[in-house]
């Protein structure tokens, strides 16, 4: 079984902060090695050992820290009996959440291998621009997103601290459980960045077909330039303009690169979107609920203001999956609309072939996101969460209640 991959210098320079960021976390258990003019990505004992001793102590401890706070007498953040297993569930989700990613990244490599040959392929069709602007925009987010969470992760810390008797008690409790819930938001970043480089390629293909649409337009009643034919040695075109019988033959090629791209990123992600997805729902039912329940009870509004702040970023986490995907299909979608004006337009009989072919490619290529193929990942999903959310809160006021607050003071 392969267990490496070799990219381009450009695509590595891209993907090296999510590389570094996801190996750190225990997600990517791979290494780098500069060979030439590229670099060989590759399966490391070393990082896979690594990954499961860190889930694996992460996890203990975590699950050690809940079960000591368990006892109402002693307990620090579940001192309200009505709900505190809905808290156990809402935090233990965590534990569960990054443990298993971590479980199982190493049984699906094959499949990373897959999307970064693909990517490799792609960029003989399209090169990267800009890789420094790309590789920019990559640490900015990954930035950005943690920085955010860091200091929401600490705001929360803080309150539970100012309630606690003893400091030194609930770091020893919480500390393992507060890395992990880190660490799953860490979890998303390969999902994203895989969903967004397909994106990116995808716009690279739709700009090439625009302007060779244009161009078509410009020229109806002119002679067409000698189309290259089909079987002579030429050197790849490395223009994005015009539409010979090589370059048409390229965006076949990259389509169904395209496509294999999104069957090894959902096959590789399987486990991390569905536990993901599950979190967010999981999250935004018990969150409002919590906020609820102080709001009719009086509670401390700092820990009020906490709770929306959690919805806010619970929130966030599911858009960026779906939004992601769903700006993906709608790129794909122009792709399709832009290949069937393409089809109907004056062409050489030769290159009309080409596009004919292109365009049956295309339509029969509907590319999903999803997980385990079973729940695709699009706007359509927010409706589902929007249902069952409701549902759920009905369910857990009714047998819940909203007796008590959650942040019980000491």
């Amino acid at each position: 079984m392969k267990t490496n991959a070799v990219i381009t210098t450009d695509l590595f320079q891209v993907l090296e902060p999510l590389l570094v960021v996801a190996r750190v976390a225990g997600f990517l258990p791979v290494t780098s090695e500069k060979k030439g003019s590229q670099y060989s990505i590759e399966e490391s004992l070393k990082f896979k050992i690594y990954s499961y001793v860190l889930a694996t102590i992460l996890t203990v401890l975590a699950l050690l820290g809940l079960n000591e706070d368990l006892p109402i007498e002693h307990s620090i953040r579940m001192k309200n009996s009505l709900i505190k297993y809905i808290v156990v569930v809402d935090l233990g989700e965590i534990v569960v959440t990054v443990f298993t990613g971590v479980l199982t990244t190493p049984f699906k490599l094959k499949y990373f291998w897959k999307i970064l040959n693909s990517f490799t392929k792609m960029e003989k069709v399209f090169s990267i621009h800009r890789t420094s602007d790309e590789r920019q925009r990559s640490i900015l987010y990954m930035g950005v997103s943690l920085t955010i969470v860091a200091f929401v992760l600490a705001y929360d810390a803080v309150l539970w601290i100012i309630n606690a008797s003893d400091m030194s008690v609930f770091f020893k409790r919480y500390t393992a459980l507060y890395i992990l819930y880190f660490l799953v938001f860490i979890q998303e970043f390969p999902f994203y960045f895989f969903a967004r480089l397909v994106k990116r390629n995808i716009e690279n293909l739709n700009g090439a077909l625009k302007r060779g649409l244009e161009e078509v337009l410009r020229t109806q009643n002119k002679q067409w330039a000698p189309i290259i034919k089909l079987g002579q040695e030429h050197p790849v075109n490395t223009s994005t303009s015009g539409l010979t019988y090589d370059r048409l033959t390229d965006y076949m090629k990259l389509v169904e690169e395209i496509d294999d791209t999104i069957e090894a990123t959902n096959d590789f992600c399987a486990v991390h979107t569905l536990l993901i997805l599950f979190s967010c729902l999981l999250h935004l039912v018990v969150t409002p609920y919590f906020l609820l329940v102080e709001i009719c009870n009086g509670g401390y509004l700092p820990f009020t203001f906490l709770q929306l702040v959690w919805i806010f970023v619970h929130t966030c986490r599911l858009m960026v999956i779906v939004e992601i995907c769903q700006s993906g299909v709608n790129e794909y979608q122009k792709t399709i609309n832009l290949v069937l004006k393409l089809w109907t337009s004056p062409l050489p009989l030769n290159i009309k072939e080409q596009v004919e072919i292109l365009t049956v490619q295309i339509s029969n290529k509907k590319i999903k996101f999803s997980s385990f193929g079973m729940m695709k990942i699009s706007r359509s999903i927010l409706t589902a969460f929007g249902g069952s959310v409701t549902t759920f809160l009905v369910i857990l006021f009714q047998y819940g209640g909203t007796k008590g607050t959650v942040y019980v003071r000491s």
